[in-house]
C-alpha cells in the first residue's frame, strides 16, 4: 500500500540566495520508504524537475521531523538547508505599448502579504547571567 501526498508545495530556502526548491509532493510506503518529487528553481539554471527515494536508515531516521528530509535533499545537491523566508516585496512586471507603439517594460514593486517579520534573538549578552562568587 502507497500512500501518496499531492501538491505539496513546501518551499525550502537553501545556503545559495539564487537557488529555492519546493517539494510537490511525497508517495509513503508505510514502514519501507518515501518518493520525494520536487524542484529545484534557480535563477541563473531555471527548474529542474527532481525525484529522491530515501529507505533504510533514512526512512527511520525522518519520523516526525521533516527538516530531515529538507537537509538530505539539500545535501545531494551540495546545498545547506536554510529555512524559507517570505521576501517583504515582491515585484510585478508589466510590459505594454506606449503612444509610440515601442514596447515598454514597467516593474512595480509591492509588498508581500505572507511577509512575517523575523523574530528578533536575543544576542549573547541580553542572554548572559552575571553570577558573583559568594564568600
Amino acid at each position: 500500500m502507497t500512500v501518496q501526498m499531492n501538491l505539496l508545495r513546501i518551499a525550502l530556502g537553501t545556503s545559495n540566495p539564487d537557488v529555492t526548491i519546493t517539494i510537490q509532493h511525497i508517495s509513503i510506503n508505510p514502514t519501507v520508504s518515501a518518493t520525494i518529487c520536487y524542484q529545484i528553481v534557480s535563477n541563473i539554471e531555471g527548474i529542474k524537475q527532481q525525484e529522491l527515494t530515501i529507505d533504510g536508515q533514512q526512512y527511520a531516521a525522518w519520523g516526525n521531523d521533516d527538516t530531515i528530509i529538507y537537509h538530505i535533499i539539500c545535501a545531494r545537491h551540495n546545498l545547506q538547508y536554510v529555512p524559507y523566508v517570505e521576501p517583504k516585496f515582491y515585484e510585478e512586471a508589466f510590459v505594454y505599448k506606449n503612444d509610440q507603439g515601442e514596447l515598454v517594460r514597467e516593474t512595480i514593486r509591492k509588498p508581500n502579504p505572507n511577509y512575517v517579520l523575523p523574530t528578533p534573538t536575543p544576542t549573547s549578552t541580553e542572554t548572559a547571567t552575571t553570577t558573583s562568587p559568594s564568600q
